[in-house]
């Protein structure tokens, strides 16, 4: 009868225990059932929100897109002005040179006919040919009493 009382003990113990396993379970499932309104109103919120970023997403794609081709627009005019204006700039330079050339000859052309004239002059009747300062907008008075002074000694 020993080994039937001590398996009698046993089970009244197992029993409490899982008795006592059984109230906690409860407690915590009516806790979990108090707040499954809450979960429930996170889940719906939650939802809502990644419904909004999708769409948001969707539409900054949009927006992208639409910039994205203004700027390839913007682009390809900003490229064939550039190479508009290279093209002036180069015409530029090369009518530049071509007036400096002038410039150069005539100049130098204009040098030879008056050392001509000079050299084909009589000695005692040489002119010196006279010098100009050109204007060059409002001078002070010492700067005029100046340029007068140098003319005068010519």
């Amino acid at each position: 009868m020993t080994i039937s009382l001590l398996l009698d003990g046993l089970l009244v113990a197992l029993l409490a225990a899982t008795l006592v396993y059984a109230v906690i379970l409860n407690r915590r499932l009516l806790s979990l059932r108090k707040e499954k309104s809450g979960f429930e109103k996170m889940l719906a919120n939650f939802n809502a929100s990644t419904l909004r970023a999708e769409e948001s997403i969707h539409r900054l794609k949009a927006v992208a897109d639409v910039s994205s081709k203004e700027l390839q627009q913007q682009t390809s005019l900003a490229r064939t002005l550039r190479d508009d204006l290279a093209f002036l700039v180069d015409r530029g330079e090369n009518l530049a040179d071509r007036l400096e050339d002038a410039t150069r000859k005539g100049r130098g052309q204009a040098k030879a006919a008056t050392v001509t004239k000079i050299e084909n002059a009589p000695s005692a009747s040489r002119v010196v040919p006279k010098r100009t300062v050109p204007p060059q907008g409002p001078k002070s008075v010492a700067e005029r009493e100046l340029i007068q002074a140098m003319q005068s000694l010519r």
